[in-house]
């Protein structure tokens, strides 16, 4: 979900051979141009359903655009996935975590807040924490990486192996 930019898209088509999900029309068409014929783009909204069937969902810093609300409403189609892979930017000094905010492209981060799951009032059970690095060069938000196990009662507990085997040798190196 949030397939980003061109620059992702060039990136997808080595790594994952399935499927981009965005909700920004322009957003699909340049992707689509630029990642090949292994990923495919689908224009939809994470919050009315109708994502794609797999194991693993990667949500690449979408949260941080939507009111809380929209964020409720897009959790139980997440929680179809055995493993939901977050990416969203955070305050280091946080303030209150999931200070609501209207739609739009400004983020929670800016006003010391950012989205966490396992907080109010989303509930989902705490995440493990894959990578946490600099978000900014004033040093005050990180981008941060969660894996989330939605139902977790009669599942495994979470390894680096789950998502590390299936893509070995796949994964571009640094940009």
């Amino acid at each position: 979900m949030g397939s980003g930019h061109t620059t992702q898209a060039s990136r997808l088509r080595t790594a994952l051979p399935e499927g981009a999900f965005e909700i920004v029309d322009e957003v699909v068409e340049a992707n689509r141009r630029f990642a090949g014929e292994r990923v495919t783009f689908v224009q939809g909204d994470i919050c009315q359903g109708g994502l794609p069937p797999a194991d693993v969902c990667l949500v690449r810093q979408v949260l941080q655009h939507l009111p809380n609300d929209d964020i409720l409403r897009a959790l139980p189609h997440l929680a179809s996935y055995r493993y939901v892979v977050v990416t969203e930017p955070l305050p280091v000094a946080m303030t209150a975590p999931n200070a609501d905010k209207p739609l739009g492209p400004g983020i929670r981060a800016r006003r010391g807040s950012g989205v966490v799951l396992h907080e109010p009032p989303f509930g989902w059970p705490v995440g493990t924490s894959l990578l946490r690095i600099p978000a900014n060069r004033a040093g005050t938000q990180v981008l941060e990486t969660t894996v989330y196990e939605p139902a977790t009662a009669d599942r495994p507990e979470f390894t680096w192996d789950d998502l590390e085997a299936p893509l070995a040798g796949q994964l571009p190196g640094p940009a």
